[in-house]
């Protein structure tokens, strides 16, 4: 990645940017569970409740950069994401096509969070004193929840994307019963393990150690390997799961420089 720059992020214009990223992550991905994720699309105020979650988690992650500006641009980023959400529980009920309607949302999140970004840019402050210490403590701070968003969205994010990119192949294939709740529990945990372990390691650029994951992970399922429909099922998870911590751990390895 050195053909781009790293991110200045001691500069509050480049902060604000990543900022808001990792509110949304955060927001989504850390402060809202399954449940609530899966219910919210039938009960307004579960939906409410999200929105409220999300604004306040924006308006803390950017404090050190609050204005009138900022304020105003962050509850209208915080009313947009509800309409949204909204929109994309209708859709999954109607398709079964989740995983582009999942694609399809965080896409236009993205948008979202880039207009608010833009519609910031031309009126932010310096940031804020924090503590006494001193200016470059921007960087130190957006750097830090940077990270922890990418965390976040790698334990629930990479689950779901796992989960919307698995649902196309019946999980009969595995001889997996439907009931057996305790199987998919702690293969959903080990996914998210493995996300977090791989992503950490991405920004460690310890890229040779991903090979002992992977090995530590094929060994425990070396007899279940020997069915060729569980063993393609296994694969199709776990790269669709190493893909995701790796992508976002680059994101990240590159942004922090």
């Amino acid at each position: 990645m050195t053909f781009l720059p790293p991110v200045p992020l001691y500069e509050p214009a480049a902060a604000a940017l990543v900022l808001l990223v990792s509110g949304h992550l955060l927001a989504d991905f850390l402060l809202q569970n399954q449940g609530l994720a899966d219910a919210k699309g039938r009960r307004a105020g579960l939906m409410l409740l999200h929105g409220l979650l999300t604004l306040a988690t924006q308006l803390v992650v950017i404090f050190p950069l609050w204005n009138v500006r900022t304020l105003l641009v962050i509850v209208a980023l915080g009313l947009v994401h509800v309409l949204q959400d909204s929109i994309k529980a209708r859709l999954e009920r109607a398709s079964r096509r989740r995983l582009l309607v999942f694609t399809a949302d965080q896409t236009l999140h993205g948008v979202a969070l880039l207009l608010a970004w833009l519609a910031l840019r031309p009126g932010l402050p310096p940031a804020r004193a924090l503590f006494l210490l001193p200016a470059p403590w921007l960087a130190t701070y957006t750097a830090c929840l940077l990270v922890a968003a990418g965390l976040a969205f790698n334990g629930a994010g990479g689950t779901t994307i796992v989960r919307r990119v698995l649902e196309r192949y019946p999980a009969t294939l595995t001889g997996i019963a439907e009931g057996d709740r305790d199987k998919y529990a702690m293969g959903r945990t080990i996914g998210v393990l493995e996300r977090l372990l791989v992503f950490v390691l991405v920004l460690l650029d310890q890229w040779a150690a991903l090979g002992l994951v992977l090995a530590a992970k094929s060994i425990a399922r070396f007899k279940e390997l020997e069915r060729q429909a569980f063993a393609d099922y296994y694969l199709i998870g776990t790269l669709t799961s190493l893909l995701v911590a790796v992508a976002s751990g680059i994101a990240v390895h590159w942004i922090l420089g």
